[in-house]
């Protein structure tokens, strides 16, 4: 692998420019073969997908971690994670789905509970699904593929749209182990809250590191926010600021080229002293010792504004 390896955007818009796809639109792409997607390259991830593996073997890095998915597991990657080294095995057999974060949060906006387990999930991306659902999000699979054939038909996008939705809410019906839903109106509330500050967090390029800032967003008082994080996840509204940072702090010393103090100043430090301080009660080590351990060798982020 080269010393500078270029990280490049993949959303629904242009996953196209990398591989073919059995369905594409402006908020949705299908791929039943993708394993020459992301051999040699590295990407970041401007949407969400979730990949199906019915059999074989696929294994992928992402962030500073490697995953491998099996039989009767789905691999579900976020916005803002970076992916790179994937390999199949030569009898893999599964398919990818992309969908936009806009069309994502549509889908699932009354949907609550599963926001609550968003980091979870980006932690642990691989989750294991029931046997029979594997066998379903097969059928799926083959009857949005059968439905493709007839491209010309009317209601053709709005059929293949319900599919996937579908196909999202029986994927909900397993995440849903994961934790118990609300009990009342009034943690209803505050699960939506929680997800709008995860959603904040998530599109905020550069995390400002005070809730004061998020809770200002939000309309409500810096503690109440707090509050809300706790009871809905376990981890105050500060944990997950800081959790987020460390993430995007990793990105950079692991893939880019900034020196050390572009980073602390890219990251809004005060100063380079303050983000070692920072860094290494995070990560338990510095800056420059972590960029050395970091494997594979950094390369250069693209540095894009979202609008």
């Amino acid at each position: 692998m080269k010393n500078e390896e270029k990280i490049y955007q993949l959303n629904t818009y242009n996953i196209a420019e990398y591989t073919s796809t059995d369905y594409t639109d402006n908020d949705i792409a299908i791929l039943g073969d993708f394993k020459n997607l992301l051999f040699n390259k590295y990407f970041k991830l401007n949407a969400n997908i979730y990949v199906v593996c019915v059999k074989g073997r696929l294994q992928i890095n992402i962030n500073t971690q490697k995953y491998a998915i099996y039989p009767g597991e789905m691999l579900i990657c976020m916005p803002n994670m970076i992916l790179s080294n994937c390999t199949t095995s030569s009898d893999f057999k599964g398919a990818m789905f992309c969908l936009s974060t806009q069309i994502t949060q549509k889908y699932l906006h009354k949907s609550s509970d599963i926001w609550n387990k968003a980091f979870y999930i980006s932690q642990n991306p691989v989750v294991r699904i029931d046997k029979d659902r594997v066998q379903l999000f097969d059928l799926y699979y083959k009857v949005i593929r059968a439905r493709m054939k007839q491209a010309e038909q009317s209601y053709y996008k709005e059929v293949i749209r319900s599919l996937i939705r579908t196909m999202l809410y029986e994927l909900l019906a397993d995440l849903n182990q994961l934790s118990t839903p609300p009990e009342s109106q009034m943690v209803k509330r505050s699960n939506i809250l929680f997800k709008r500050f995860l959603d904040l967090l998530a599109c905020t390029e550069v995390k400002k590191r005070s809730i004061s800032y998020y809770a200002g967003k939000l309309c409500v008082t810096p503690k109440y926010l707090s509050t809300v994080c706790k009871k809905v996840s376990g981890k105050t509204a500060f944990e997950w600021i800081n959790d987020y940072v460390v993430e995007d702090i990793k990105y950079f010393l692991k893939y880019s080229n900034k020196s050390i103090k572009e980073i602390s100043e890219h990251q809004d430090f005060p100063n380079i002293s303050f983000f070692g301080k920072y860094v290494k009660t995070h990560l338990g080590t510095s800056p420059t010792d972590y960029r050395k351990q970091s494997l594979p060798p950094r390369g250069t982020l693209q540095q894009k504004r979202r609008s």
